[in-house]
């Protein structure tokens, strides 16, 4: 049991590669955190890129989670999972 528990939900979502694969790696990674606890996880969809959309369709799906990391922790844990599953990062911002 995670002490001073929080709260938090966390939208998943990835379009490169295998798709599925990627976001259901994601969960099992929050899962595999000391710090994190995955208490449920919605159905993955299939969605529509938006804004920019010469691109593949995202498989999406949202994360019940209880932690207790400060947010900025939580978001700095949620950056590091996205590098080993081979996300780059970009500054660019799309409309």
């Amino acid at each position: 049991m995670i002490k001073d528990q929080h709260k938090a939900y966390l939208s998943i979502g990835s379009n490169l590669g295998d798709s599925l694969a990627t976001a259901r790696s994601a969960v099992d990674y929050l899962n595999a955190s000391p710090e994190i606890e995955v208490i449920g996880v919605s159905s993955f969809y299939r969605t529509s890129p938006m804004g920019r959309t010469e691109q593949p369709d995202f498989i999406n799906a949202a994360a019940k989670i209880i932690t207790s990391l400060s947010p900025e922790l939580l978001l700095s844990q949620c950056k590091h999972i996205e590098l080993r599953l081979g996300r780059t990062p970009s500054d660019e911002i799309w409309s």
